[in-house]
């Protein structure tokens, strides 16, 4: 049986071989990497926050993604879901979980997944999460990284959002069904361990919109929907007139926080 020549052999292994430690340790990969920890250190990927803002996201840098493939084939294609980069500890604008790439074939699969856990209304779904991750991801330095545990409060505000829009549909339709359906989702929102973890002031907000629905305060409850998940009200824009009365100081008390 025909051999192939020792050198032709060791080209061919050396083709198909993995990267090499010591192939990516070069200055230029080691400064980027060193720039993309100061990036993180420094707060430049941000934990959602109020008012409604996109999950904790990374631009994951090309020396990164270098890094990331050691182990993988060199001739694979497959852009997988996991990193295993994690967040720092002791940050204050992300969190501990792992950045997930949402280039992955199986990030959609996740996102379904995750958002499992919060209910929808009928009718519902996440398709404008995945939308608008994977499009500011296209963007030129676009982010490629999403937090575990910005994806999973991406989907729990986007949940609320939709909670808040069925109760304001039943509401203009003169559904009191409908509203109530609402209501129920709306009074449990605000025990969402997500949401209480990845907002400044805890779930006062969900507390709020949820008084506001089961007082028949519609104005406060389009107010919020419209500035927190429509975008129609701007938060540096003018002041809406008249005042919602969810702004009034004192609307949320001690007694409404009670147990929560």
């Amino acid at each position: 049986m025909p051999q192939r020549p020792p050198d032709d052999l060791d080209r061919l292994l050396a083709e198909h071989a993995r990267p090499s430690v010591a192939a990516l340790d070069t200055p230029e990969i080691n400064a980027a990497l060193d720039a993309l920890g100061e990036r993180i250190r420094a707060g430049e990927s941000e934990l959602p926050r109020r008012p409604r803002r996109r999950g904790v996201m990374i631009a994951a840098s090309a020396a990164l993604a270098a890094a990331l493939a050691v182990g993988a084939p060199a001739a694979a294609n497959w852009i997988g879901l996991h990193t295993g980069v994690f967040g720092q500890p002791g940050a204050t604008e992300n969190d501990t979980s792992e950045y997930l790439r949402v280039g992955s074939p199986d990030f959609p699969r996740l996102l379904e997944r995750y958002g499992r856990d919060y209910p929808l209304p009928p009718g519902g779904d996440y398709s404008s999460v995945l939308r608008r991750i994977r499009r500011e991801a296209a963007e030129p330095l676009g982010p490629q990284t999403i937090q575990d545990t910005g994806l999973r409060a991406d989907l729990a505000r986007e949940a609320s959002c939709q909670w808040q829009g069925y109760w304001l549909t039943g509401y203009d339709r003169h559904d009191p069904a409908q509203q109530a359906a609402a209501q129920k989702v709306l009074d449990d929102i605000p025990d969402w361990e997500i949401l209480k973890r990845t907002s400044d002031n805890g779930t006062d907000q969900e507390l709020s919109i949820a008084k506001a629905a089961r007082l028949g305060d519609e104005p406060s409850v389009r107010y919020l929907y419209q500035l927190n998940c429509t975008g129609e009200i701007s938060p540096t824009g003018p002041p809406v007139t008249p005042e919602p009365s969810i702004n009034s100081p004192g609307y949320l008390t001690d007694q409404d926080r009670k147990g929560r």
